[in-house]
């Protein structure tokens, strides 16, 4: 065993536990015999002191030293205040301690003992203080005047700046010494990870590019704390500080690019206390890569998309106020031929994807106010019919034609005043539109991860699937709408209905019902009924 696992292997010795206090050590108050002593020693560790607020702290347990084979600590006895054994070594051997001579008690003395670590035959008395009542009074001088090495890169060097004293206990011919850490201790945590721009293109598309942050797996190299190589333990560093004195800085390589911190607040660290300092870094180099466009991904405000994987419901997607929808669908051939045209007008030629909005546009509003014997879109009376409407910028400007203002159609009406409370700041998109039947297909066999290959019933008139499909529908949209965060998403809910831009007839509307049993249907209902609005666009 090396001296590494001094710092990292909670010790019990003995008569004591780690968790003992100065009063819980045995023979305090006890009348002692004199003679030869039975030695015992354990260190009381580290304890969490709160991190600086500029700083992420964690405190993950006292950090405690275990002696191992040959280390030595220098032991005084003091009797009447006058030191009667001075800088004994006693050095660990097998279970116990060994002394170079005895150390004895007598019992009509008034006995102090102390210990210090590591040992030191250079120490003089003079730098002692014999009537001191404990350890740190009896160091005092000795502490204050101590130079802490610089480097620390390994265990041995580390061991000599880990700077410890205690009071000895007897219990019988037991002396027991409860060891404490007269320096400060930092702990930096490097960072696994980092921020990195990309200038992102799509694998269809060179032409449509954007920049973005991504996140990277790095390894820091060439890890220094105060200029010099640092002690790695668990994949942390640690320098250990003399309370008082200048904050520790640091540096260390990460993706070919030197970094530097600073420990705020590492100078006011006190004696047997740690601070655990995590640093972040970001890579300043932009990096280049070619994204596949796949349904889940988010598409931003601007025109950027974030990879829908790269996210979860415990890591949102970066800045979620700028996020507008997610991707449904890539497939060129459930595309609308109205949509492509759209975008052509704006200079896409072919379309890339189709974007499902995070909030609804109305939760109840009718697809039509008055019945007046009319359709204006396409007839979907079978299950056929309904997966065949991809295009509801069709119906959607089928509408228009029809009445100009939606003023009879609000859900149509709640569509169009999205594209002004939601607005994309990219050009290229056919804007927010009520999306078709078909599309609402698409939203719920990508998003929803339904299987649509057998309906109970009929394949005409309303289409249903009573094997939780809808259920499964609204928790599988709901892990995409989760990754995002913020306050700008409405969740899909069981026993909502949604409208579609489809007719049905002249009377009746296609709309996407969530049953709250878990059921899930596409049904044809009265177009004066009052359900909610998703809108979609294409780009």
């Amino acid at each position: 065993m090396n001296k590494l696992l001094k710092s990292i292997i909670p010790l019990i010795l003995s008569l004591l536990t780690l968790s003992c206090s100065k009063e819980d050590l045995p023979g305090n108050g006890e009348e002692v015999n004199g003679g030869a002593l039975t030695i015992n020693v354990v260190d009381k560790g580290y304890a969490s002191q709160d991190s600086v607020p500029d700083t992420k702290a964690t405190t993950d347990g006292s950090y405690v030293t275990t002696f191992v084979e040959g280390d030595e600590i220098g032991v005084y006895v003091v009797a009447n205040n006058k030191i009667v054994q001075s800088n004994v070594k006693l050095t660990k051997s097998g279970s116990g301690w060994t002394a170079g001579e005895e150390i004895t008690s007598k019992k009509d003395n008034e006995m102090k003992f102390f210990a210090y670590y590591p040992y030191d035959a250079s120490v003089s008395d003079e730098k002692l203080t014999a009537t001191a009542s404990n350890a740190e009074g009896f160091f005092a001088t000795y502490l204050s005047e101590i130079v802490l090495p610089t480097d620390q890169s390994d265990a041995g060097k580390y061991s000599k700046a880990d700077i410890m004293v205690g009071d000895g206990s007897l219990a019988g011919t037991a002396l027991t010494f409860g060891m404490e850490h007269q320096m400060g201790l930092v702990v930096v945590e490097l960072p696994t990870e980092a921020e990195q721009t990309f200038t992102y293109k799509l694998s269809t598309d060179a032409s449509y590019t954007w920049e973005g942050v991504k996140i990277t797996s790095v390894s820091c190299t060439d890890v220094q704390l105060n200029s010099q190589n640092a002690l790695s333990v668990d994949g942390k560093y640690r320098y250990l500080v003399k309370p008082g004195t200048d904050d520790i800085s640091g540096s260390f390589s990460m993706a070919s690019e030197s970094k530097t911190f600073t420990c705020t607040g590492s100078s006011g660290i006190s004696a047997g206390s740690y601070k655990t300092y995590k640093v972040s870094a970001k890579i300043t180099a932009k990096g280049e890569e070619t994204h596949t466009l796949a349904f889940g991904d988010f598409f931003m405000r601007d025109g950027s998309i974030l990879k829908g994987s790269d996210y979860s419901s415990d890591r949102k997607i970066p800045n979620p106020e700028n996020c507008i929808g997610i991707v449904f669908s890539v497939d060129q051939s459930r595309i609308g031929s109205a949509e492509g045209e759209a975008l052509l007008s704006k200079g896409v030629s072919t379309p890339h994807g189709l974007v499902m909005a995070l909030t609804d546009a109305s939760t109840s509003a009718q697809w039509k106010t008055s019945n007046d014997g009319n359709h204006v879109t396409a007839e979907c009376t079978t299950r056929d019919n309904c997966k065949a409407d991809i295009s509801g910028l069709q119906n959607y400007n089928e509408v228009k034609k029809y009445d100009s203002d939606f003023s009879a159609f609000p859900a149509f009406a709640a569509a169009e005043t999205y594209n002004t409370t939601v607005k994309v700041s990219s050009l290229k998109t056919t804007g927010w539109f009520l999306p078709s039947i078909g599309q609402w297909w698409d939203i719920l066999a990508n998003l929803g991860n339904s299987d649509f290959s057998n309906s109970n019933g009929s394949t005409t008139g309303d289409i249903g699937w009573g094997d939780y499909q809808g259920s499964k529908a609204v928790s599988a949209i709901n892990v995409h709408l989760n990754k995002i965060g913020g306050g700008n998403v409405n969740q899909i809910s069981s026993g909502t209905e949604y409208w579609t831009s489809s007719e049905y007839d002249s009377s009746n509307a296609r709309n996407v019902n969530f049953y709250s049993n878990g059921a899930l249907c596409l049904f044809c209902t009265s177009k004066g009924s009052g359900y909610r609005v998703r809108c979609v666009l294409a780009f």
